[in-house]
């Protein structure tokens, strides 16, 4: 993570200079290399394209920040940008509860597990049987879904 600090800036300096936007033009500028800056440019339209499904379709999928520690803000954050409030969901607390009862460990509602059970108004939370972090689902605007998972993969995996 600490060279992504060191290297960034220059990266950034450089593709500033020569006019670069996209990666495809960096490598066809620094290295004069046609047919890679083509493979380059597609792998990056064929991976989004997926994203771009579920917009079309009226889904968003959000992943991640949905833990028990304090730079976990990502259903805060959500709520926020809907005008709703995030209070404590009963269901979700129920589902953290099994989840641990199941694991064979003592459910107490600690801050951090209140922390996790704390959703949007109008958020369902999906059973999340890998981990402790209940996944949501919620509508917003007029029939878009979004769908916030952890970011622990294999848990992502498990709820969706």
């Amino acid at each position: 993570m600490c060279v992504l600090f060191a290297v960034f800036p220059r990266l950034w300096s450089v593709c500033h200079k020569r006019g670069y936007v996209t990666a495809a033009d960096f490598v066809r500028g620094r290295f004069d290399n046609h047919p890679l800056a083509l493979a380059i440019a597609i792998t990056g339209i064929v991976a989004t394209m997926p994203y771009i499904a579920l917009q079309l379709v009226g889904i968003e999928v959000v992943v991640g920040g949905l833990g028990p520690t304090p730079d976990d803000m990502t259903l805060k954050g959500i709520a926020r940008g809907l005008g709703r409030r995030v209070r404590l969901n009963k269901e979700a607390v129920g589902l953290i509860r099994a989840h641990l009862e199941t694991a064979g460990r003592v459910f107490e509602l600690t801050p951090a597990r209140r922390k996790m059970a704390m959703l949007p108004d109008g958020a369902t939370p999906l059973r999340n049987d890998a981990g402790t972090a209940p996944g949501v689902r919620l509508t917003a605007g007029e029939g878009t879904v979004v769908y916030c998972l952890p970011g622990v993969p294999r848990e992502m995996r498990n709820i969706f």
